[in-house]
């Protein structure tokens, strides 16, 4: 019975592609990392008491309002920050993997169809674990930076909430614009490598500077649109807000848009980075869709599709989500100085 099963083993593993081994899925040491970091999180999340959590969180808040004038800021709005930076992150991790797998499919592997859609698929989902630490690292500094940023444009006279009826920018607004385009930008670009298998080394390319100036659009059309999507609520349980019923589709529309046009040049910046071949690699990219080979007007328009599909799929899943309204849990719903039970 041994042997049977031995032989039966040693048959299905000659059946296993080479393109399925971890080495060409890239099982990397940064996604191996980034699996032991969601598992953390999710037992984290998942079973530690509420009541501790609730701790934790007037504990960060306490401290936090010895350096912010809980005058401009306040118990609530410190709480909220967290809690839309958090939902903002786990809507990135849920639909990640949909979108690297997605890149790594519309991008020649030289492998047969029926290999190169099972790697695409487990690159999709290794691709999403190699971004986590980038990924968590540019939510939590948002948890924090947000509310202590635009405390500081407050001071400066920025208006607290927006004037009904007028375009208002208000220090909410240029808070979000300056840690999501100034400083998530470098940690965005790291997190986009990551999940398409750059290594560190290649990160320090000649042309990371131009692959971060496409991440900056992406970001000002797809993460700050999404971000400010997120329900806020919780600040004002009491208060009715009416929203447009159809905010949910503008919202796809830009960040499809936006995020298309951005995503294309940044796949370039992507491949050029991984193929070694620089700059011109890049306008080969967007001139006939491939970084290597000089290809036709045809080849350009059916990449450039891909791109759309891409941004699609994953912006439909990343919009539907930022629209949901979950409820909050008992550490964001702490209004004020209210004491915790």
């Amino acid at each position: 019975m041994t042997t049977a099963f031995q032989s039966l083993f040693n048959s299905l593993r000659k059946q296993i592609p080479d393109a399925l081994s971890s080495k060409n899925i890239q099982m990397t040491p940064l996604a191996k990392t980034g699996a032991v970091l969601l598992a953390g999180t999710f037992v984290v999340s998942t079973f530690l008491p509420e009541k501790e959590k609730n701790k934790i969180v007037t504990k960060y808040v306490s401290e936090f309002q010895k350096w912010v004038d809980p005058k401009l800021i306040s118990n609530a709005e410190a709480r909220d920050a967290l809690w839309k930076s958090y939902q903002a992150g786990v809507n990135v991790v849920i639909t990640s993997p949909l979108f690297y797998s997605l890149y790594h499919f519309i991008h020649r592997s030289g492998l047969p169809m029926r290999h190169h859609i099972p790697q695409s698929l487990l690159r999709g989902f290794t691709g999403t674990a190699a971004t986590l630490p980038a990924v968590m690292l540019m939510y939590g500094t948002a948890a924090v930076a947000l509310p202590a940023i635009e405390a500081e444009y407050l001071r400066k006279g920025y208006l607290k909430e927006k004037i009904p009826g007028q375009k208002t920018t208000t220090a909410a607004d240029m808070a979000e614009a300056t840690v999501f385009l100034g400083l998530g930008a470098p940690i965005e670009f790291v997190v986009e490598a990551s999940g398409c298998g750059i290594s560190p080394s290649k990160m320090l390319s000649r042309i990371a500077p131009v692959a971060t100036t496409f991440v900056v659009g992406r970001l000002a059309s797809g993460v700050l649109v999404q971000y400010r999507a997120l329900d806020t609520e919780i600040t004002d349980p009491l208060t009715e807000k009416k929203e447009d019923p159809l905010r949910e589709y503008k919202d796809l529309g830009k960040t499809v848009f936006g995020t298309s046009i951005a995503q294309h040049g940044l796949n370039g910046c992507m491949r050029a980075l991984a193929d070694g071949t620089g700059g011109k690699g890049i306008l080969r990219y967007l001139g006939s869709g491939d970084t290597l080979e000089k290809g036709t007007a045809l080849t350009s328009l059916r990449q450039v599709g891909g791109t759309v599909l891409q941004r699609t799929a994953f912006c439909a899943a990343w919009n539907h989500l930022s629209h949901q309204k979950p409820e909050a849990p008992a550490w964001a719903r702490v209004i004020e100085d209210t004491p915790l039970s």
